[in-house]
């Protein structure tokens, strides 16, 4: 408990070296040292707690549907010579698999494309 300025005052301390830990949820830890002469009352300087530091991390990815969508993409302007559709050839070693809709809009895409139809 700490009197009505805030001041607090411990008892029956022995003579010697002191470490005061003061904490606080939310707050930085503060630590103050200092040595007690026998029959001395030590003043402590004011010890102000610092509101603690936060950290956030935030990681943002795709779902692998959306890669995959990502992926079609990328394929789908992928051409042989500038004309043949190459659509099935992916040069991501770590390709996100297809879904079965994904793999027959694909397919589609490729049957209608002019320039398979010369």
């Amino acid at each position: 408990m700490s009197d009505a300025d805030g001041h607090f005052s411990f008892g029956s301390v022995p003579a010697g070296q002191f470490q005061l830990t003061i904490s606080s949820d939310g707050f930085a830890t503060q630590t103050f040292s200092g040595e007690l002469h026998a029959t001395e009352n030590y003043t402590v300087p004011p010890i102000v707690l610092m509101v603690a530091a936060a950290s956030t991390e935030v990681q943002v990815s795709l779902s692998p549907s959306e890669e995959a969508e990502a992926e079609i993409k990328d394929e789908e302007k992928q051409r042989v010579l500038g004309v043949v559709p190459n659509f099935y050839v992916t040069y991501n070693h770590d390709a996100v698999p297809l879904k079965p809709k994904q793999k027959f809009e694909l397919a589609w895409k490729e049957i209608i494309d002019p320039s398979a139809l010369a």
